[in-house]
């Protein structure tokens, strides 16, 4: 319903010349695209939109265009009012046509057909956004992405430490626990309208409501991605929310805005000499304008205005902001002396109060918030009534508070988002990230409610599917006059903890918990170190150097228990710690006694995850690694931030070479340092080396800044030698490892430093320096240092494949198995902090050190 009422808007616009619209996906302009046309009435827009709703790059071949989104197949044709998806035809509003270059397709295609993306249309500055949906591309903008590090440092030898791995701030403990509730009622919005379920809230964290300066800056004002008026009704709005359409998911109705009257409890600024709720009459003060100025309160976050009324009666009110809520109290007139009234046409709250008695009009108080703009005092029906002037449109509250009364203006919630993950998942709410919360836990079914207080629903209640992960949906709906409520539906067996990150948006990371840390010998010559806890635990394995060392790192979770290091004296570890390494990260650091082969294993049924270990498979191995382009050759140049191509190609390059040497093989690079090298000069040179296998590290680009190519790929040049073998090991572990798309595994002959070899040679291109996103990941030295522990990965499972060997306990039941009966097991020690919550620990990247929070006893 919302997505048709927000069409229909768009389509009045069609009259308009093209150059009167802007087209944006999330955030992001699309500038680079030619601009949307109406025909017929309908919008049309190019067909490369796709890419920016989490399609494959868009391929177009005389006159027909094909990509794929969500593992579908869809392809368009240039004349054709049909779409083909997969093995089905779909029929088009208005038929594709070719201009400007490109394909033209009706936007609707997008929304309502594929429904990649929700569309709002922001009538004034003339911009259609279409908003990408849940786990969709171009919803980064939710994501932070580390910042680019240039230039990248170039050692001057192959020997060398790669850069530490700098740990984020530690971020800011989540609300400490309330009090549990026993047999809390079921919400409304929970059941079918007129029922409620019986269940127990076993946890309820509060945030406290913490005034903040006001007034905010006007560029601080947060724009709506769905014009409320697309979803709120435009009446004088005095009642109840209606539970059953916040069940069904509706726009929120005229019954939607109302007054509750209700005690609640709110953290406001102490003012000098005035107690609140206090009444304050016959003060003297000097008039300004129509308005009595008494002071104000920067240091607090408090503006005060005084009107004076007839017989000497003095109207006080107090003004602040609350997380994004605006607050206005008025000391001395309870709720019962005050009516209060929603005018939708012109977009205020009208205060009508009793015993107050005024002369005439008063000059306007500027409130200067992105909520309220003016409030002014009139004369109205022999009442005085008091006109706060909306910004936008929103609900509100009116409350006792002491003496007098207490009246809320809801911050708004404009848009949501949750971005899955298989051991948790994001959830973004475009709202401050100090709003006030409530999380409770409620079973039968599980599930997990976020309740926001003070809190207007203007995106539209929605149902978010979840593929992956702990989740099977999340529900947004306005629970009832005062409280905006998100519920997160878990699956059996799953466990999951909401963590507050810190920043200016309020983002909750869903995440597991590790509590038991071990090491065990499962068979001879075999050993694994395990973790479990609650909820799915998912990890990376890495190795660094100085000391040698592996790290674990299982995000998103969190440290259920303090652990202490433990010093081994048996099988391939020397010491093993763990701790927090960022808000989102647990790490696990073992450092090695020896030359040992290493493998992580996901334990079946959520049991945790291993690391096994295992006799040396790539010892005495002779290995090239080929850093592409160098000197004068700059390769290719990022189109975002200036990066570098033979830069980033080194710097990998010299990562893998100390990952192999610290695994016993002997390793050749044909540069170490930003040297020119002929490009017929170097499979010379690696063929006088006599080597096992080479590789070739490059980044990869497009000719083109219209060309969306994103992801990796690995090249071969013959079928001989084992080549493919090694591309695809090495393609898969390196998808595997950074998440990025892949591209497969390709053949071409016409690469000189592959056609020359004659043992197993590949080319991998690691991601596509000319996109933007994929730049940033080039950029940054965490993901090249796991980029050069995919490669090492690949090369050690071709070389076992290749040799006949069977990885030993290779299958997660049998690690479980195995682990459930070994008889040696050493478990990590728990560090006991009696009366005090667990402290965040941050463990160095370069270092054993654990930093803790905390009186904590050895």
């Amino acid at each position: 319903m919302l997505i048709s009422l927000l069409m229909a808007a768009v389509w009045t616009v069609a009259a308009a010349p093209a150059a009167a619209v802007r087209l944006f996906a999330g955030e992001r302009e699309l500038a680079n695209l030619p601009q949307p046309i109406f025909r017929a009435a309908k919008m049309m827009v190019p067909v490369e939109v796709a890419e920016y709703l989490g399609s494959s790059p868009v391929s177009r071949r005389e006159g027909e265009a094909r990509f794929t989104v969500d593992n579908r197949s869809v392809t368009v044709t240039a004349g054709s009012s049909s779409a083909r998806i997969d093995d089905k035809t779909v029929a088009l509003e208005e038929e594709a046509f070719q201009a400007e270059g490109t394909i033209y397709v009706p936007v609707r295609l997008f929304c309502e057909v594929l429904r990649v993306c929700d569309l709002s249309f922001e009538q004034q500055s003339g911009i259609i956004r279409l908003l990408p949906l849940t786990g969709k591309a171009g919803a980064s903008e939710l994501v932070p992405v580390s910042p680019p590090q240039l230039p990248i440092p170039v050692p001057a030898t192959a020997t060398i430490t790669p850069q530490a791995i700098v740990p984020a701030p530690a971020a800011a403990q989540p609300a400490a626990a309330a009090p549990a509730v026993a047999a809390a009622p079921a919400a409304a919005v929970e059941t079918a309208a007129g029922q409620q379920t019986a269940m127990a809230a076993v946890e309820v964290r509060r945030k406290a409501i913490v005034p903040r300066l006001l007034p905010p800056k006007v560029d601080k004002v947060r724009p709506t991605d769905v014009d409320p008026a697309m979803t709120v009704a435009a009446s004088s709005i005095s009642g109840e929310f209606i539970a059953g359409e916040a069940v069904t998911g509706a726009a929120i109705s005229s019954e939607a805005i109302s007054v509750a009257a209700m005690a609640g409890d709110v953290m406001r600024p102490d003012l000098a000499g005035n107690t609140t709720g206090s009444t304050t009459r016959d003060v003297a003060g000097d008039t300004a304008g129509g308005i009595i100025i008494d002071e104000t309160f920067p240091e607090r976050g408090v503006i005060r205005q005084r009107w004076e009324g007839e017989h000497g009666v003095y109207l006080v009110a107090d003004a602040y902001d609350s997380a994004g809520s605006f607050v206005l109290e008025l000391p001395g007139f309870p709720p019962e002396m005050i009516n209060a009234t929603f005018l939708a046409e012109t977009k205020q709250i009208a205060l009508d109060i009793a015993g107050f008695s005024i002369g005439e009009d008063w000059t306007p108080w500027p409130a200067d918030h992105p909520l309220v703009s003016y409030i002014r005092l009139t004369a109205h029906q022999g009442v005085t009534r008091m006109l706060l002037e909306l910004t936008q449109v929103s609900g509100y509250t009116l409350e006792a508070a002491g003496e007098g009364s207490r009246l809320y203006v809801h911050k708004t919630l404009s848009a949501y988002h949750f971005e899955e993950a298989a051991a948790g998942g994001l959830l973004s709410l475009a709202l401050p990230a100090d709003a006030p919360y409530e999380i409770k836990r409620l079973r039968e079914p599980d599930r997990l409610v976020i309740d926001l207080p003070y809190t207007t629903l203007t995106a539209g209640a929605g149902t978010i599917e979840v593929t992956d992960g702990p989740l099977y949906t999340v529900r947004v709906s306005q629970f009832n006059a005062k409280v905006t409520r998100v519920v997160l539906d878990l699956k059996e067996g799953y466990a999951v903890e909401p963590f507050l990150l810190p920043g200016a948006e309020m983002q909750f990371l869903l995440h597991g918990e590790v509590q038991r840390i071990g090491m065990a010998h499962i068979s001879p010559g075999s050993y694994s170190v395990f973790v479990t806890g609650e909820g799915r635990l998912r990890g990376q394995l890495m190795r660094l150097s100085q000391p040698d060392r592996l790290v674990l790192d299982i995000s998103p979770a969190r440290a259920g228990q303090l652990f202490a290091a433990e010093e081994t004296d048996s099988g391939p570890i020397r010491r093993i710690e763990a701790g927090q390494y960022t808000p989102d990260t647990f790490r696990l650091t073992m450092e090695l006694s020896g030359e040992v082969d290493y493998r992580l294993v996901e334990l079946p049924e959520g049991g945790g995850l291993a690391v096994l270990f295992t006799p040396l498979s790539i010892n005495g191995t002779r290995i090239c690694i080929d850093a592409g382009h160098g000197g004068t050759d700059p390769g290719a140049i990022g189109r975002s931030i200036g990066l570098l191509e033979k830069d980033v190609n080194l710097d990998i390059a010299l990562h893998l070479g100390e990952i192999l040497s610290g695994a016993g093989a002997k390793v050749f690079l044909t540069r170490s340092s930003d040297i020119t090298l002929d490009l017929h000069t170097r499979p010379y040179m690696m063929s006088g080396f006599d080597p096992d296998l080479m590789v070739s590290i490059h980044s990869n680009a497009t000719g083109s800044a219209h060309n969306r190519a994103s992801g990796t790929e690995t090249w071969y040049a013959s079928e001989l030698h084992n080549s493919r073998q090694l591309a695809e090991a090495i393609q898969d572990e390196l998808v595997k490892i950074l998440g990025t798309a892949d591209r497969g595994v390709k053949k071409d002959t016409s690469f000189a430093v592959l056609r020359y070899m004659s043992v197993p040679s590949v080319l991998v291109e690691v991601a596509f320096i000319s996109h933007e996103e994929d730049e940033k990941h080039l950029a940054d030295p965490y993901f090249r240092q796991k980029a050069a522990q995919g490669i090492y990965n690949g090369m050690v499972r071709f070389l076992r494949e290749l040799k006949g060997q069977v990885v030993h306990l290779a299958d997660p039941r049998e690690v479980w198995d195995k682990l459930a009966t070994a008889a040696e097991k050493l478990y990590l020690p728990i560090v006991e902090a009696a009366a005090q919550e667990i402290p965040v620990a941050a463990v160095q990247a370069g270092a054993f050190a654990i930093s803790r929070a905390g009186p904590i006893s050895q």
